[in-house]
């Protein structure tokens, strides 16, 4: 059965929806009942897996000559005269890097990539290692081409900055796959059973990372 977000409305008819992170969600009438929902995802499964094939499609994160990557969304790169500092701007889909550092594009887009990783990565890992009880050594942002994580023996989690460029739920099966191997140092079934527990829908997580365009990615 798929995993779905149900949002309940006063409306007449039940429809579904797939959204830009690839997850479904199921918009019913109030009283409608639950069985009836189900069967109805259920005789829609071959349109669901479709439209998530096609969402997937277009989400692919490959190279683009002036577009970047964050969260999930494409911004254009836009070189400005005027404007000192990078930075995203959600109101024109546009990342502003200042003219003075076009010769150095990619650098300076690394660069930043970096430093939003690393902030991004530390508040959250802390944050759901709080919530459910993990203990780590300390976090690291790398370069790493071929895995988004890893967790060393001690418990010393590294995260490849590039992971900054996926979706939020994305980040957090990579962040909660890492936290689990700060117990379980394998991945036979009952650590998978563990990611499960926290993340019932980590195996549509896992494919969205899986079907990004980016290499042969690991843990």
């Amino acid at each position: 059965m798929q995993i779905y977000t149900l949002i309940r409305t006063n409306r007449r008819t039940l429809s579904l929806q797939i959204s830009k992170e690839w997850f479904l969600i199921a918009r019913a009438p109030l009283k409608l009942s639950q069985e009836k929902i189900e069967q109805f995802i259920e005789l829609k499964s071959q349109w669901i897996q479709k439209m998530q094939e096609k969402v997937l499609s277009q989400n692919k994160y490959e190279d683009e000559p002036n577009v970047m990557h964050y969260f999930g969304k494409k911004y254009t790169i836009n070189f400005s005269s005027t404007c000192e500092k990078m930075g995203i701007q959600e109101s024109t889909w546009t990342f502003t890097l200042p003219y003075k550092y076009k010769e150095f594009q990619d650098e300076k887009i690394t660069y930043w990539y970096k430093m939003r990783a690393k902030e991004y990565l530390s508040q959250e890992t802390y944050r759901l290692a709080t919530l459910y009880n993990f203990r780590y050594k300390n976090i690291k942002v790398t370069s790493a081409k071929t895995r988004w994580g890893s967790c060393s023996a001690l418990n010393a989690i590294n995260y490849s900055y590039r992971l900054i460029k996926q979706s939020k739920e994305a980040i957090e099966y990579v962040i909660i796959h890492e936290l689990v191997h700060t117990k379980i140092k394998n991945h036979w079934v009952h650590f998978w059973k563990m990611v499960e527990s926290i993340l019932p829908d980590y195996k549509k997580r896992e494919w969205i990372l899986k079907s990004s365009g980016s290499p042969s990615w690991n843990f």
